[in-house]
């Protein structure tokens, strides 16, 4: 029964962004649980207990992280290499960023520091993939442009949210972006 129970709250931890759009309420008592089994951890702590602390708050962070981790590799995925498609996974990421600051921050306590860590998590994904995009050979005209428009966009979408950009920063892939468009645009007039 404690393991049944253990993996449903996982679970809703690890799908955070649909809980916090779909059922907030689930995702706040999940965070309720966890809280109260770190409280109890440190009770026992304290009276010199020999139990295995649960530790449930860094097992929550993980299954965050998992959760993000198994998302991306899922999108990406679905794009099957297509440069495009992989471009749309990268433009969802930032407006999933916006939903996290303002639907999932408000599900989990403030120490969790949950923002950061979807936009670390995030960022990491983002420009392992961009990374993915702008440095193959070559790259349509359009995908390139797309990809200079992503990259130009990034830091100001991250600002409005009131995040300031990991590093490393997407404009270091912009010059390659530009080569790859310009090459794609010398080869329509060629």
């Amino acid at each position: 029964l404690v393991q049944l129970l253990e993996e449903k709250l996982f679970l809703v931890v690890r799908t955070s962004l649909a809980h916090a759009q779909a059922e907030p309420a689930t995702l706040v008592a999940a965070c309720r649980v966890i809280e109260r089994e770190e409280s109890a951890d440190a009770r026992r702590a304290t009276l010199g207990s020999t139990a295995v602390p649960k530790r449930y708050r860094m097992r929550a962070l993980r299954e965050v992280q998992r959760g993000i981790a198994q998302s991306f590799e899922e999108d990406i995925a679905a794009a099957n290499g297509d440069p495009g498609e992989i471009m749309s996974v990268l433009e969802r990421s930032v407006d999933e960023l916006t939903i996290v600051c303002d639907q999932v921050r408000p599900c989990f306590p403030p120490s969790y520091g949950i923002v950061d860590l979807f936009l670390s998590e995030y960022h990491t994904h983002a420009m392992q993939w961009l990374s993915v995009v702008v440095d193959r050979g070559s790259l349509e005209a359009k995908d390139a442009l797309r990809a200079v428009k992503w990259i130009r966009a990034y830091r100001p979408q991250l600002t409005s949210l009131g995040l300031e950009q990991p590093q490393p920063h997407a404009e270091t892939h912009l010059d390659n972006a530009l080569r790859l468009y310009c090459d794609a645009i010398a080869g329509m007039m060629n």
